[in-house]
This record gives C-alpha cells, sequence and structure tokens, in this order.
C-alpha cells in the first residue's frame, strides 16, 4: 500500500471516507462528518466511498455503555466501546456521535483522552451543525476497538441515543471490497431503581478517596456495632462484602480494596451498622 498525502485539488473533487488505503478513497487521518447513520446521516457506504451496502458483511459494529443498567447520572463521566468486528478485514475505522430525544444536537461531551481518537469535529452539513463527533484518527491495522469518555450533560434531558458507523476494510487502496457496519444504543436518566433505601446522613459516612483499587472511607458510630461493607452496582447487583468489622464507637477511617475482576463503572459503597444503612456513590475506571 502507498500512502498519499491529501491535495487540495483531490479534496474538491471526491469525497473522503472512514478507511483504508490511498487518499483517492478515504482519510485515515479523519472521515468526514454526518457518516454515523445516525437520522438524517448516510453512512460512507456510497459508491463513491467504499461502495457498500452497511450491514451485508459478515462481521458488525457494537456499542457499550459503561454502565450495564444503560443509565446516566448528570454531570458524571461515562465510556463508550466502539468495536468493529470483521475476521475477512485487516483495517478498521469508526464515526460516532450522541443525539437528544429530538434529534437536532449532541448532549454532554466528549472527552479527547486516548490515542488514536479525534474528538468534537464539526459537522459538514450546515441543518445538522449542532451535532458532533468522535472518530479515529490515524486508522492502521492493528486497532478494532476504542474507548471514549463522555460526560453526561449537566441536568437530565430524557434519552440520549449514540449511533455509531464501523468500516472494516481490506486495505487494497479502491473502494471495493470493504465492508460498513451501523449500530446504536440508547440510554436513559437514573432515576435510582435497584438499590436499597438509605439514610441521608452522608456526614456519619463518606469515600474521601479512591487509589490503585482502594477506596478510603471514614464513619462515624454513635455506639459499638457491627460495621459491614457493601459494594453494589445501580442494577442492584452485588458485588461483594468488602469488611465487616466489630467496630467500638466513634470515628473510623478505613482502606477498603475493591474486587480485581471490577470493571469500569459507576458503583454504590453501602456501610450498613447498628440497623442503619449509609451509602456513597463513586465512579471506578481500571
Amino acid at each position: 500500500m502507498r500512502l498519499l498525502k491529501p491535495s487540495i485539488i483531490f479534496l474538491a473533487i471526491a469525497p473522503l471516507s472512514i478507511l483504508v488505503g490511498t487518499v483517492s478513497y478515504n482519510n485515515d487521518l479523519q472521515p468526514p462528518g454526518s457518516r454515523t447513520g445516525a437520522p438524517s446521516e448516510s453512512t460512507c457506504g456510497a459508491s463513491s466511498c467504499h461502495n457498500n451496502t452497511p450491514n451485508t458483511g459478515p462481521g458488525s459494529v457494537s456499542l457499550t455503555f459503561s454502565n450495564p443498567s444503560l443509565k446516566y447520572t448528570p454531570g458524571d463521566t461515562f465510556q463508550i466501546t466502539v468495536k468493529v468486528t470483521d475476521n475477512t478485514k485487516t483495517k478498521w475505522g469508526f464515526e460516532l456521535t450522541a443525539l437528544n430525544a429530538t434529534n437536532d444536537s449532541t448532549p454532554g461531551k466528549f472527552l479527547n483522552e486516548a490515542s488514536g481518537i479525534l474528538v468534537s469535529f464539526p459537522n459538514p452539513i450546515s441543518s445538522l451543525s449542532k451535532r458532533e463527533y468522535v472518530a479515529h484518527r490515524d486508522a492502521n491495522t492493528a486497532t478494532s476497538q476504542w474507548v471514549i469518555n463522555w460526560i453526561a450533560p449537566s441536568t437530565n434531558i430524557g434519552d440520549i441515543c449514540f449511533y455509531a458507523a464501523g468500516n472494516a476494510a481490506n486495505n487494497n487502496g479502491t473502494t471495493s471490497g470493504d465492508n460498513i457496519y451501523t449500530a446504536s444504543l440508547c440510554i436513559s436518566p437514573e432515576t435510582g431503581v435497584g438499590i436499597a433505601a438509605v439514610s441521608d446522613q452522608s456526614s456519619l459516612f463518606s469515600i474521601d478517596a479512591i487509589r490503585c483499587r482502594q477506596l478510603s472511607v471514614t464513619y462515624q458510630l454513635a455506639e459499638p456495632a457491627t460495621a459491614r461493607f457493601v459494594l453494589m452496582d445501580l442494577s442492584g447487583r452485588m458485588h461483594g462484602m468488602l469488611l465487616e468489622s466489630d467496630e467500638p464507637a466513634g470515628q473510623h477511617s478505613r482502606t477498603l480494596s475493591l474486587p480485581s475482576f471490577l470493571p469500569g463503572g459507576i458503583y454504590v459503597l453501602i456501610m450498613q451498622a447498628a440497623g442503619n444503612q449509609y451509602a456513597a456513590k463513586f465512579y471506578y475506571q481500571p
């Protein structure tokens, strides 16, 4: 394969696409906007790009949200994983956007914190100018999965849907032989389901720091009691009893180790003592 530098003359006469080979048929550095297959958008499966009807190949593109319950908490940071799978191809690219319920703008904010990911480039279609995109940067044959950090909007705006297009390319430098795939995933605002009722007395229990898979906690006991620390996710699934200890009255500080298998996401640490429950929510990134 021979990579050519983009030229102004060429860009004026031929559309760019998501992936492969020479500039005559692609843009390894950055795909064009509005190619995710979202409402009012096309993909790069057009005849002038990769000449493929989307989702007709043997593979797929998948979207995974870091909270398995598909809920977002306003202002919190989450991860969206895009993965292109096609065992018949050798080079990969993607483009992703998020849309509010009216499909007119991108809620929240994509963060540019990872190599190989380009964030927040504009849409070339003026009627869709409020949409923002994240995509591959410098497409190559080694990467077919990308993890994008996304900050949820500061308020509850209802459902949010992510749309992605993935390109599985044969790297032959032409428009033939590539496969385009699309996928979507919708999330809803967190409503607090699945977690048992807890006492609203945060001054008696708090998480002070999270470092190297360990939580530093502080708590106050009015009387001697058995203190239990239970880890749960937002769906109410229990991920383990981190500590059970008989404690005297007074203020205590502890360091609790998280399970080694724990995936990234939002969790709730519940302390049970003397018939009461106290909870603190935290975000964990392995």
